[in-house]
Parts: structure tokens; sequence; C-alpha cells
């Protein structure tokens, strides 16, 4: 064994423990320290009554905090405050100051992400709008809109000037009315365009709308086209009506005239009063209930009586006081 090696032994064997004792310590002192992240609220205080903030901002901010880990481990942050008391109207950009941040001893910040804030602010301003029914469908075939009502015509609202700029009414969700043969009533809540976020309705109590929506049957036209036209007059005679056919235009409701035909419109003319001329005359017309008459094409027919003329002598009285005179002088 070489002899050089134990030359000194005791001075190399301290050397050594010392060596590894201070390795242990550097090793230990590294593990003490160590980075945590942060994710801080954004808070603001002391916003002006007639402000507010429209555009959309972050509203966290994340940190990283180096320093020893017994501190680290016992630290909470979770806000950060930004105050807007002499906040004007317009964008504003915000500085994340690291002097805010109430840290214990021995701990700092790397990290700040982002390192600024901006907000827009604007007037908050109050605006009464109208109410609209979001009506969707139609009613049933026949069947028409008449009316329709709410309970609240009109509706307060509280947001920036500039959104409320382009609101002109306020609708209801979705009233569907699609078959409906009768008056359809609802309770309806009030719906805002999801790209406005900071509008606020007002009344509350109004916030549910109470809708009405009168349905009835349509009252319909219809056009009839060659329906036959007859004639009545005495008994045993007979008669001519020209044109034998009219046009007619009928209104009523559409249950009504949807099964009306041709063959249910009577027309004729009364002709009791026609003895040699022609006379020119108005038809009747006999219809089903609920059904009024428009316009008739042609408006007067004319109507003649054709019956056979019977041949009579007619004797006049002079000559009858003379044949008894003769008769008498025989």
């Amino acid at each position: 064994m070489n002899k050089g090696f134990f030359e000194n032994f005791g001075l190399k064997l301290f050397s050594l423990v010392f060596a590894i004792t201070l390795w242990f310590f550097v090793s230990g002192e590294r593990k003490t320290y160590s980075e945590q992240s942060f994710t801080l609220d954004l808070e603001f205080k002391n916003i002006p009554s007639n402000l507010i903030i429209t555009d959309d901002f972050l509203d966290k901010v994340e940190i990283r905090v180096s320093g020893r880990t017994t501190i680290l481990s016992n630290t909470r942050i979770d806000k950060y405050t930004i105050d807007l008391t002499d906040i004007t109207p317009g964008l504003s950009t915000f500085s994340i100051l690291t002097d805010k941040l109430a840290l214990p001893p021995g701990l700092r910040i790397t990290k700040i992400s982002p390192k600024e804030i901006a907000l827009r602010l604007e007037e908050e301003i109050l605006k009464k709008v109208p109410v609209r029914i979001n009506i969707i469908g139609k009613p049933a075939e026949g069947y028409k809109v008449v009316k329709q009502s709410i309970s609240t015509n009109f509706i307060a609202i509280k947001g920036a000037k500039s959104e409320l700029d382009e609101i002109t009414f306020i609708s209801t969700v979705e009233l569907n009315i699609d078959g409906a043969k009768a008056s359809v009533q609802k309770e309806l809540d009030l719906v805002v365009d999801e790209k406005y976020h900071n509008l606020t309705l007002i009344d509350l109590d109004k916030q549910n709308i109470s809708a009405t929506i009168e349905i009835e049957e349509a009252i319909v036209e219809k056009e009839f086209k060659d329906v036959p036209v007859s004639v009545r007059g005495i008994e045993g005679n007979t008669y001519s009506v020209v044109p034998d056919k009219m046009d007619i235009i009928l209104i009523g409701p559409f249950l009504n005239m949807d099964i009306l035909s041709k063959e249910d419109i009577v027309a004729y003319v009364e002709a009791e009063n026609v003895l040699e001329n022609s006379i020119r005359l108005k038809p009747a017309i006999e219809l089903p209930f609920r059904i009024d008459i428009i316009e008739t094409i042609p408006v007067l027919f004319e109507v003649t009586n054709t019956s056979p003329i019977i041949e009579k002598k007619i004797i006049e009285p002079s000559d009858t006081k003379q044949k008894n005179s003769e008769g008498k002088k025989r």
C-alpha cells in the first residue's frame, strides 16, 4: 500500500468531511427557495356614479413570486385594486404596480402578466323604449291576427349611452302562434341582445309581460263565374232573360266561403210585371248565412214575356146599340 496515502491522513479526512458538509448545506439552502404563481382578481373602487365600464377587459392578473418556500407557502394574495376616483370618460390605461402588492419581507415579484390594464368608461344614462312581442308562426289557414296588446308598452333601461343610442325597442321571448284558431294569451320574459353587456332593465316588476294576440276567422272574397240566372213570373207564362248567366263576387268568413260552390247561389229575376215589352231588371240573389255580395256582372238583365198572344174580337158599344134597334123594328 502506498504510504503517501496515509500522510496527513487526519487533515485529509477533515477536508473530506468539511466538503461533504458544505455540499449538504448549500444543497439544502437551495431547496429552501422557490417560485409560486398567484392569480389576482381585479377590483375597481370609487367608480363615478355617472360612468360605466363598457369594453371587455381582463379581470385577472397573473404574478410570479420568488422567496423562501416557508414564506411562500403561507402567503395569500387574491386581488389587486384600482382606484377610479378621478377617472373621466374615454379610454384609460393603468399599470400594475408592484408596490401596491403587500408582500411579506423576503419575497419579490419576478413576473406580472399583463403589466397594464386598459379600461373604457362612458356616460351612463336612462332611456325608455317600447316593448314588442316577438311573434313567430302563422295562425291556421283561414284565420288572421286582428290585434296584439301587451301589459307594458314601455320599459326603462339603464346603460352606456353608446349602446342605448342603438336600441329602439326591447323584444319579448318568442311567442309561437303557428296553427292557432283562437286568441293566445301568455306571460313573456324580456330579452336583451347578447352584444349589449352593460344594460340593466330598471322596471324589474315589468320584466314579465302579459301578451295577448287576438285571432279571428279571416274574411275573404271569392268570385264565381257563369252563375245561372232564372226567371220567376206568372204561372203559365214563359219568359226569356238576357244574359242568362252572371259573374258574382262574394265576401264572407273563410270557412263558409271555402265550402261555397256555384250551386249554392240562387239568382233570379221577378217577372210578374213583365207583360208585353221587355224590361231591364236587377236580379234577386239568395245566399247562405254570413255571405254578402260585393259585385254582380252585369247589374241589369233584360227580361221578355214570350207567352203566345190570344187574339180577341173587340165589339164597340155603339155597334151593339144599333143591332138591338134593328131587331126591334123587325
